[in-house]
């Protein structure tokens, strides 16, 4: 299994499995079509990672049971006036996953 660095907008560095980055750029070129602009947060996570998402609640799974934690996951989400824009419309979201769902991801 190959990784890459993805670089997203904002500086921040995520490794990913090679193809996810090519999933993730045409899920953005689709998007793009309907005006929606996503960018990945992030991909593999270590264990002190996984830990801190599992305190906020931005994960369900522990470490080791995370596909995260093996650089076959990330995380994106809608940008809005050049931030992530949580509190997007759920159609948004699901517009979201459906994208990935075209380009072979399972949306968790």
């Amino acid at each position: 299994m190959t990784f890459s660095q993805f670089h997203n907008r904002w500086g921040k560095v995520c490794v990913v499995h090679t193809p996810l980055i090519s999933a993730f750029s045409e899920m953005r070129t689709l998007l793009a079509t309907i005006g929606i602009d996503i960018e990945m947060i992030c991909g593999w996570r270590g264990e002190k990672e996984q830990n801190e998402a599992l305190a906020k609640g931005n994960s369900s799974a522990k470490f080791g049971s995370s596909p995260h934690n093996f650089g076959v996951a990330f995380d994106c989400g809608p940008v809005k006036g050049g931030d992530i824009d949580w509190n997007a419309n759920e159609s948004v979201w699901l517009k979201i996953g459906m994208a990935g769902e075209k380009f072979g991801l399972q949306w968790g």
